[in-house]
């Protein structure tokens, strides 16, 4: 090849410029928290603690919290002790039936109601 050509190839692949690259980074960044917002979204955590917030309703959802959800037991955080000794006395059977007749709780056998205190308006 000519010196010319050279030139000409050599030019045509400089390297990428820092602006270039941050540019590159930043999409990157992006669709990285993308993926692990949809990743997030699909998730069976996630499809539980829809049911969750859509059963309890707009009362409980704010003072209450899903922590956990593994083989079948789904813990639910709490924002008070009364609220606590309510949900478990009066109201986790009904919410259990509830989280079960759901198509996205369906999966949950057993509730355990944890005290959480960060929870409190």
């Amino acid at each position: 090849m000519t010196d010319i050509g050279t030139r000409y190839v050599q030019a045509r692949q400089a390297p990428a410029t820092r602006r270039d690259i941050r540019v590159d980074e930043s999409w990157a960044r992006t669709l990285a928290r993308v993926m692990r917002s949809v990743r997030r979204e699909r998730s069976p955590y996630a499809r539980i603690t829809r049911a969750w917030e859509q059963i309890v309703g707009a009362d409980l959802a704010p003072r209450t919290r899903v922590l956990s959800f593994a083989h079948g037991r789904l813990v639910i955080g709490v924002a008070s002790a009364p609220l606590r000794g309510e949900l478990v006395a009066f109201r986790a059977a009904d919410l259990l039936a509830a989280l079960q007749a759901s198509p996205r709780g369906r999966d949950v056998v057993e509730l355990d109601f944890k005290l959480f205190p960060d929870l409190e308006a």
